[in-house]
């Protein structure tokens, strides 16, 4: 089995557009959090989301899920200094992309179109798929080996990097580009408005009077390959990839377990397969949506598999910052999680006041980064029809 690391990283977020930007914007607790801009929210319960401003229409993209897809892999592949001609080598380079709202825009322009009468370019209707991110990447670089999709609601980014990690530890791939993809829609702000989950407030993790979760958008891409590979061709290396762990609560399709069942297995199952024992993690950066159920659910399921040793973790959620990205979530966790134990840095719990009870001794890092010791830290998300993923990461030595 190989030893599987991160050697580049991409990230498109409301808080910053490279990896350098995005550091600095969470050391600095910054909030990505502004009036939306690009749909009309008249009719929904906030105006507010975690938006990105700063995206440039490309001519040769018309779909603003694709722009951000290729952004943030340009990104990470220059990050890992590959080349063209390694990535198109042959079948031992991947593609692993998931979505869960996918190219919406291209699906609401063709409904609306239809609606009203109007033709519209059948190309519009070809995004639709959620295959055709993955595609994407694998045409524009011309990637021959094995190209997966995922659809596991808010679990998508951390369940597809759990399959590229995978696809790399018994020697399918030597390198896959991994990551999730996700947009501000009308669809996400209509379904969230209407099941009440979105607050009228602010988005505040683990806080007593939390009341709802706010929408944000972005992608997350990793360069995940074997530490061989990656030291033969002189790569830096973030850190290392050690185990990830997913299952089911089989509870609901939108509530989950109480008693938190489907998170402590796919915590335990990540655990197990890092060989790290739960006393020796530092640092978990939680799903923390900061609705009343998940995050009761979630603290429920740490005490469970950190006993005591939950007194001394940092646990923070960057929800509160930059809002809940959907599939995209686990993706841009996971890059969070890794700067984490890259720069020994727990990053903050924004808009944290008063803690949630009976959890007032726990370290949320409210408001602002510690510096930590991070040998090893854990990724959690938890999504819709009870798909819950947690992914353990590792400092490289």
């Amino acid at each position: 089995m190989n030893r599987v690391v991160v050697s580049g990283m991409g990230i498109i977020s409301s808080i910053g557009m490279t990896i350098p930007e995005f550091l600095e914007a969470l050391i600095e607790g910054k909030s990505g959090f502004k009036k939306v801009k690009r749909i009309n929210t008249s009719e929904y319960r906030t105006d507010v989301a975690g938006e990105v401003d700063k995206w440039i229409y490309k001519e040769h993209i018309y779909d603003r899920c694709l722009t951000f897809l290729e952004d943030a892999v340009e990104q990470a592949v220059a990050d890992a200094s590959l080349d063209n001609s390694t990535l198109s080598s042959g079948n031992r380079v991947g593609v692993a992309v998931a979505t869960s709202v996918g190219s919406a825009d291209a699906l609401e322009t063709f409904i609306n179109a239809q609606l009203q009468g109007k033709e519209v370019s059948a190309e519009m209707l070809e995004l639709v798929p959620h295959n055709i991110p993955c595609g994407f990447v694998a045409e524009k670089y011309n990637i021959q080996g094995p190209c997966v999709s995922l659809d596991t609601a808010c679990a998508s980014g951390t369940n597809i990097i759990g399959y590229a990690y995978d696809l790399v530890k018994n020697g399918v791939c030597d390198i896959v580009i991994a990551g999730a993809v996700d947009i501000i829609s009308k669809l996400s702000f209509s379904g969230f408005s209407s099941m009440m989950n979105i607050t009228k407030d602010i988005c505040r993790p683990f806080d007593q009077n939390r009341s709802g979760l706010l929408l944000g958008e972005g992608c997350g891409i990793a360069i995940i390959e074997s530490m061989e590979y990656a030291k033969a061709r002189g790569a830096e290396i973030y850190g290392e990839i050690l185990g990830y762990g997913l299952s089911n609560d089989a509870f609901h399709e939108t509530k989950p377990d109480p008693k938190g069942r489907g998170a402590v297995l796919a915590m335990e199952m990540a655990l197990d397969q890092a060989k790290v024992k739960p006393e020796n993690i530092n640092y978990i950066n939680a799903h923390g949506t900061g609705t009343k159920t998940n995050d009761l659910m979630e603290l429920e399921a740490i005490s469970k598999v950190f006993g005591e040793h939950t007194k001394k973790l940092k646990i923070s959620s960057i929800k509160g910052t930059v809002g809940h990205n959907l599939g995209a979530a686990g993706a841009v966790e996971f890059v969070t999680t890794m700067l984490a134990v890259w720069k020994d840095v727990a990053f903050p719990t924004l808009n944290l006041i008063n803690k949630m009870e009976p959890y007032g001794d726990w370290d949320f890092v409210p408001e602002k980064p510690k510096p930590s010791v991070m040998e090893y830290a854990i990724s959690n998300s938890f999504g819709f029809a009870g798909n819950c993923s947690s992914i353990v990461v590792g400092k490289y030595v």
